[in-house]
């Protein structure tokens, strides 16, 4: 069992056959790699509760253009410009490779996090808050991923009917 690590790292394990499943978000994969929805969160603005966006009602993507967006994972964001309708380029993108990393630098106001809203639970203890985008909202996709070359264990065919069923419910 593997917590917490990076999609390039899930989308690793599973080519080599390391791990039976991957969870993660909606990320361009490697052919032999196939996914399934678990669930659907819209995304939002995580900052700290001293951003002038805290006290908003909700941001529109366009308000990101000048802002320093953090990033656990690179590689979200072609998504995230796609998801923005390609309002904003992502010019000022800081990649720090952990999601909790992201929440403390958003803490001390370097920057915002583009997170979904199920996280928003994590958010009270890091002094954060989670304020809704729009124009256009957008849902994040949040996906169970296998490698086609391999059958799943029974075990592990199992669990994935019993993740996606228990995950669903989080639509």
């Amino acid at each position: 069992v593997h917590v917490d690590a990076a999609f390039d790292r899930i989308q690793e394990m599973l080519l080599r056959g390391d791990a039976d499943l991957g969870i993660g978000p909606e990320r361009i994969c490697d052919p032999d790699i196939i996914s399934s929805d678990l669930f659907s969160s819209p995304l939002g603005i995580v900052c700290s509760v001293n951003h002038p966006f805290a006290e908003r009602e909700a941001v529109p993507w366009a308000e990101l253009k000048n802002e320093n967006v953090i990033l656990a994972d690179r590689s979200a964001a072609p998504l995230l410009a796609r998801d923005a309708g390609y309002q904003v380029k992502f010019e000022r993108i800081y990649d720090v490779g952990h999601y909790t990393t992201a929440m403390a630098l958003a803490n001390e106001n370097k920057g915002v996090v583009v997170s979904a809203r199920y996280s928003r639970n994590l958010l009270r203890s890091f002094n954060l808050v989670l304020v809704p985008l729009t124009a256009p909202q957008t849902l994040r996709k949040i996906m169970l991923y296998r490698n086609r070359r391999f059958t799943l264990s029974p075990a592990a065919e199992r669990f994935a009917e019993q993740i996606g069923s228990l995950l669903s419910e989080l639509d």
